[in-house]
């Protein structure tokens, strides 16, 4: 897990957010939620599968041109050089499906959304965001490849705070990324603080014990897609 320093000093970083609440905020980007690797394999073997059909109906065509590179017509080459064709297209799709924008079209909605989500609760777990004195944690969670954001709140928070009020910040983050920019999605991010530090200041305003019990920087869950630099 490599992190990174606070998202953005100021009024809306993290830390200056926190100095009004008992909530704690945790920042978490993941380039994946998951490899997909077997939806990567499986669609590299239809491709394969597809190129070796397509080639049947030419095959004495393609054993004649065969027969021209050797000084008689060998029984093994046209099975030789099918299954070269359909494995060699096979290796090459297998590496072209894992760009983002490949898997985001092989990879069902669905599973991406359950992917996600169970990432973003595994991380929550992992984190210890969950364990707070009070209760009071929530994860903003980005996922790059599926283009989706989970906030999750700990029981003391959800108990106040209705989950409507998550997913509409959740939809202010994502936009921010589906334009891209490297200021769109570190201002989607401080934009998000802000919004939760004004939930948690309304629900759980700031006591003489504010203790602060989480790390305060966003967190890359893995070693991959940075998106933008810190300043």
């Amino acid at each position: 897990v490599a992190t990174t320093k606070d998202l953005r000093p100021g009024k809306y970083s993290v830390k200056e957010v926190e100095k009004t609440t008992e909530g704690e905020v945790a920042l978490a980007l993941a380039s994946e939620s998951s490899t997909y690797a077997e939806y990567e394999l499986f669609a590299s073997i239809v491709v394969g599968i597809i190129v070796f059909c397509g080639m049947i109906p030419f095959a004495q065509q393609i054993s004649n041109w065969l027969a021209t590179f050797a000084w008689t017509e060998q029984f093994w080459q046209l099975p030789l050089f099918y299954g070269s064709i359909s494995f060699g297209i096979m290796a090459i799709c297998y590496r072209l499906f894992n760009f983002v924008s490949l898997d985001r079209l092989i990879v069902p909605k669905n599973v991406r959304e359950k992917a996600v989500y169970k990432r973003a609760l595994q991380y929550f777990s992992e984190s210890g965001i969950f364990a707070t004195k009070k209760h009071t944690g929530i994860l903003i969670f980005v996922s790059y490849l599926e283009r989706r954001v989970h906030i999750m709140a700990d029981v003391g928070i959800a108990a106040k705070i209705p989950q409507e009020a998550w997913d509409e910040i959740a939809f202010g983050v994502s936009k921010g990324f589906l334009i891209g920019t490297a200021s769109s999605i570190t201002d989607s991010y401080v934009e998000a603080v802000k919004r939760c530090g004004i939930l948690l200041q309304k629900n759980f305003p700031a006591t003489s014990d504010n203790p602060n019990e989480f790390k305060d920087n966003l967190v890359f869950v893995d070693n991959g897609l940075v998106v933008f630099n810190e300043k």
